[in-house]
């Protein structure tokens, strides 16, 4: 499947660039998509910076093809 060898890709290439250091479903370190912790501002901003990057990257995949 196309989306999943991208998924790797792009996990390799944080991967390369950020070692240790990630944080996702997908990394060594197991984050949760949702945390008791966080509060209602970490959900706005959560919201905002998906947003924000998902444009740029449907931008971007769309030059693309």
């Amino acid at each position: 499947n196309k989306n999943i060898l991208r998924k790797l890709e792009i996990i390799d290439l944080l991967r390369s660039n950020f070692r240790d250091r990630i944080i996702s479903r997908n990394s060594d370190v197991n984050w949760p998509s949702i945390s008791c912790e966080l509060m209602s501002v970490d959900y706005f901003l959560w919201r905002y910076v998906k947003s924000e990057m998902y444009s740029r990257w449907k931008k971007y995949s769309e030059v693309e093809n």
